[in-house]
């Protein structure tokens, strides 16, 4: 009986080694090349040139008490190959890198904006599809160029790290809302989204500092050269769509948003227009806005913030729609550029309906814009979703084509809650 038992025991114990893990599929990380970001352009003969920079791990992180490389190239390699799809272009990539390609530490995607203009649906698919991509990455428009334009010319003024310097660049979004930066999750299902389009942030390279990276850093040109280079630049910077007039620092710049219909490129706004965009989309946070004083002369600086979600209400007149738009701000006031003495009940009411008439003549043109391109990123009908019975008679509402020819009306709460530390100016503290 006790060796009975004792049979059955091993029999047992040799079961559960065979029922165990075995490492035929390990994944050792000495092994791997870690993609960190990755473009695609529009190439030659109807192919794709697909840009991926690999990280160098020793040269991610130096010793302890010390910074790893200068750059990011010294951290980094990019490799550009050219192939009919973004999978043959990996493929062909293990031919030529000593370890095999890997997309789980992938931090972003960058389209240039000729393929953009085609449509980014077709090459989502294996970002879909294969697992190593994660929802959580984000992705770019490169403006008036190829995203591989952005990948050699970028050069962060403090991370070494990529994957640092692009989670970097999402913070910054949210604190000014120059731009917006969804994740390709947030993106995808914006795409699904019948009534509404998709927005990605726009990246450009800032022509005047990408002449001055030599051997990868920054130098400065002289100020007479510099002031040569930005004559007849008169607007302010993020108001239209053109570089901003700076030297030094990254030639990379988050401004503007590329609005998508469909996955396919059909507009982009400048960085004045992301923030209107924001606050209709309930994305915007908060930000520095600079305006005109009332005598036109000087301006004024307010930080403005979001009080609470826009309130939207969509009445009808047959199949027209009209569409009542409330915005809640507040702000602070950073600076009064003329001194005049404006801290008063009379006088910071005279800069809020300054701001307000500003801010709404803004969503007025943005709207109008908008519905020319017979386009609504906004996603205004997210207030009338929940008045359809089920969601089949909502996406069967046709509202892009009802929202081109809506009317609308605009109002903006905004109130300046706190003058800053100096409450008079100075010539009122001199009489």
């Amino acid at each position: 009986m006790r060796l009975r038992f004792q049979k059955i025991s091993l029999f047992f114990a040799l079961l559960t080694l065979v029922l165990q893990t075995g490492c035929w599929d390990r994944n050792e990380l000495e092994n791997l090349a870690f993609v960190l970001t990755m473009g695609v352009d529009r190439s030659i003969d109807n192919q794709i040139d697909v840009i991926m920079r690999i990280a160098i791990p020793g040269n991610v992180a130096g010793p302890t008490g010390k910074t790893g490389g200068e750059s990011i190239s010294q951290t980094t390699k990019p490799i550009t190959i050219t192939a009919r799809s973004i999978p043959e272009a990996v493929s062909l990539a293990e031919a030529t890198v000593e370890r095999r390609i890997d997309f789980r530490h992938l931090r972003v995607l960058i389209f240039g904006e000729e393929i953009a203009k085609e449509g980014i649906l077709p090459h989502l698919d294996v970002l879909e599809r294969f697992p190593q991509f994660r929802r959580s990455v984000y992705v770019w428009v490169a403006k008036e160029g190829p995203a591989r334009n952005v990948f050699l010319t970028a050069e962060p003024v403090l991370e070494k790290s990529v994957s640092r310097y692009v989670d970097d660049v999402a913070r910054g979004v949210i604190r000014y809302g120059y731009s917006r930066m969804p994740t390709l999750h947030d993106f995808l299902n914006e795409v699904d989204n019948r009534q509404s389009d998709a927005v990605l942030p726009i990246v450009g390279v800032n022509p005047i500092v990408s002449s001055e990276k030599k051997d990868s850093s920054i130098k400065p040109m002289p100020t007479d050269k510099y002031h040569q280079e930005i004559a007849g630049n008169t607007e302010p910077g993020g108001k239209t769509l053109r570089a901003l007039p700076r030297s030094g620092g990254n030639p990379s710049e988050f401004l503007g948003i590329a609005v998508l219909q469909e996955g396919r490129l059909i507009d982009k706004w400048s960085g004045w227009d992301a923030r209107i965009y924001g606050l209709l989309r309930d994305s915007y946070r908060g930000g520095i806005w600079v305006f005109n004083t009332p005598n036109g002369n000087e301006t004024f600086s307010v930080i403005i913030r979001r009080a609470r979600g826009p309130s939207i209400t969509v009445t009808w007149d047959g199949d027209v729609p009209h569409i009542d738009i409330r915005l809640f701000l507040e702000g602070q006031l950073m600076n009064v550029q003329s001194q005049e003495s404006y801290v008063s009940t009379e006088g910071i009411a005279i800069l809020e309906s300054q701001a307000i008439n500003t801010i709404t003549k803004e969503v007025d043109a943005l709207i109008r814009r908008a519905q020319k391109e017979k386009t609504d990123p906004f996603y205004l009908a997210r207030s009338i979703q929940t008045q359809s019975l089920t969601m089949q008679e909502f996406d069967n509402l046709d509202w892009k084509n009802r929202f081109s020819n809506a009317s609308f009306t605009v109002q903006a709460d905004f109130k300046i809650r706190r003058p800053g530390l100096r409450i008079q100016s100075r010539s009122d503290e001199s009489r």
